[in-house]
C-alpha cells in the first residue's frame, strides 16, 4: 500500500517560510490566520507574537516603521481597500528599504498580502539605464568621426595625398563600431537566451585555441602564443562557438597589453579531484593592472585606461564572465602594475571520451612532448625571460 501523500498545504507551507517575500493570510474577521518569517521581520516582530491579531494592530505596528504615516487608515487597511483594484501600495521604511504591499481578497472573505522588496528591481533598472547610457556615448564616439571624415572627403578640399590618410581612418572606425556592436549583440543574446541556445558538444581545445590564434590579427603576433595541454584536459564538454569567442577575447587583451617581444603562454590540465573540469591559464608578461581595476575587470564597458592608444570597447571580459558561468564554469584573473596578468578559465571536461570523440581534429592522447613540440613552446608556465 503506498504512503499517504501531504496535504499540498501542508507541503508548500515549508517553502512559504523561507520565501524572501513577506506573505500574509487574514480571515474573514480581518485576523491573521498566517504569516511566514519575512513578513513578520518586515513589521519588527515574530509570526508568534503577530498571529490572531486584527488588521488594525499590526496597522499601528506598522505605521512607526515607515518614513511617511500614510494617515487613516493605516497601511495594511489601505491595501485591503485598493486591492479590489489591484493596486500596489509602496512603502518607504525608516531604515532606507522599500517594499511594494500588494493585496488579494477571496470570495469567503480572507484577505492575502504581499511584501515585496523593491531593491532587486531597481538594481536591475538601474544597471539597463546605465547599459543603455553608456553603449548609447560609446557608440555616439565613432559615429561621430565617421560622420566628420565623411562630411571631409564631401567637400573635396582634401589633397590627393590626404585622402588615403581619411579613407584608413574611416576604415578604422568603422571596424571599430562594427566590433562594438557585434559585442553589445551577442551580450544581449546572452541576457535574452541564458544559454538555452548553448549547443554542448565534444571540442578539442588544441583546435579551438588554433582557431582562436588564425582568428586574431596579424598586428597582435599571435604566433607568440604558445601552449600546453595535457591530454586528460583536450576534449571539452562547451559550446564551440561561444567557447572560441571566449578564447578570442581573452587572448585578444592578453596580446594588446604585452609587449610583442614577450610569450602569451596557456597551459591547460585537468583539476586534481575532479574528472570533469580543466583548468585553463592564460599568462602575459604585460603591463599588468592594479586592485581597483582587477577589482572592476567584469563590469560591461569598463577600461582601465580609457584614454590610452590601444583600442577596445571595455566589454570582452564581461562577456567572458558571462558565457564561461552559463557554461557552468568559472572565471578568475590575477595580476600586478608591471608584473603581466592571469587569467584561469575552468571549464567542463568531457568526463570519459569515446572513440569517436578520441578521433575529433585535435585530440591527442598522452605521449612525451617530441623535441618539435619542446621549442614550440620553450617558455614554461610562470618562469620569467630572460633580457
Amino acid at each position: 500500500m503506498p504512503p499517504p501523500q501531504p496535504d499540498l498545504c501542508d507541503a508548500l507551507l515549508p517553502l512559504l517560510a523561507h520565501a524572501p517575500d513577506g506573505m500574509a493570510r487574514f480571515d474573514a474577521a480581518q485576523c491573521l490566520l498566517w504569516a511566514n518569517p519575512a513578513f513578520a521581520k518586515a513589521l519588527s516582530s515574530t509570526v508568534e507574537e503577530l498571529l490572531g491579531k486584527p488588521l488594525a494592530d499590526l496597522d499601528a505596528r506598522l505605521r512607526p516603521l515607515l518614513t511617511e504615516g500614510m494617515g487613516s487608515p493605516g497601511p495594511l487597511s489601505q491595501c485591503l481597500q485598493a486591492a479590489a483594484a489591484g493596486r500596489p501600495i509602496t512603502l518607504r521604511f525608516v531604515n532606507g528599504t522599500e517594499q511594494l504591499l500588494r493585496g488579494l481578497t477571496e470570495p469567503q472573505g480572507t484577505f492575502n498580502v504581499y511584501l515585496s522588496d523593491l531593491a532587486p528591481m531597481q538594481a536591475q533598472e538601474r544597471r539597463r539605464s546605465e547599459f543603455l547610457s553608456v553603449a548609447a556615448h560609446e557608440l555616439r564616439n565613432p559615429v561621430a568621426s565617421l560622420f566628420g571624415f565623411a562630411q571631409l572627403l564631401r567637400s573635396r578640399k582634401l589633397k590627393p595625398e590626404g585622402f588615403a590618410e581619411v579613407t584608413e581612418i574611416l576604415c578604422r572606425q568603422a571596424d571599430s563600431l562594427s566590433h562594438l556592436v557585434e559585442e553589445l549583440l551577442d551580450l544581449a543574446r546572452v541576457d535574452a537566451k541564458r544559454g538555452q541556445d548553448f549547443k554542448r558538444e565534444a571540442v578539442s581545445l588544441s583546435a579551438l585555441i588554433q582557431e582562436a590564434r588564425e582568428s586574431l590579427p596579424s598586428g597582435l603576433h599571435p604566433q607568440r602564443i604558445h601552449v600546453r595541454i595535457a591530454a586528460s584536459a583536450e576534449l571539452l564538454w562547451v559550446d564551440r562557438s561561444k567557447t572560441l569567442r571566449v578564447l578570442i577575447n581573452v587572448l585578444s587583451n592578453a596580446l594588446k597589453y604585452s609587449p610583442s617581444s614577450t610569450p602569451v603562454e596557456i597551459d591547460a590540465r585537468r583539476i586534481k579531484g575532479s574528472s570533469e573540469m580543466a583548468d585553463i591559464v592564460v599568462l602575459d608578461h604585460g603591463i599588468g593592472m592594479s586592485n581597483e581595476q582587477q577589482a572592476r575587470i567584469f563590469e560591461r564597458f569598463y577600461r582601465a585606461d580609457p584614454s590610452g592608444p590601444i583600442p577596445g570597447t571595455g566589454l570582452g571580459m564581461s562577456l567572458v564572465q558571462e558565457i564561461v558561468t552559463l557554461l557552468g564554469g568559472s572565471v578568475s584573473v590575477k595580476s600586478a602594475l608591471g608584473q603581466g596578468c592571469r587569467v584561469n578559465l575552468r571549464l567542463p571536461l568531457v568526463a570519459t571520451p569515446t572513440k569517436d570523440q578520441m578521433k575529433i581534429k585535435g585530440f591527442q592522447q598522452d605521449r612525451p612532448a617530441s623535441p618539435a613540440r619542446a621549442r614550440e613552446n620553450p617558455w614554461p608556465l610562470g618562469e620569467k625571460q630572460g633580457d
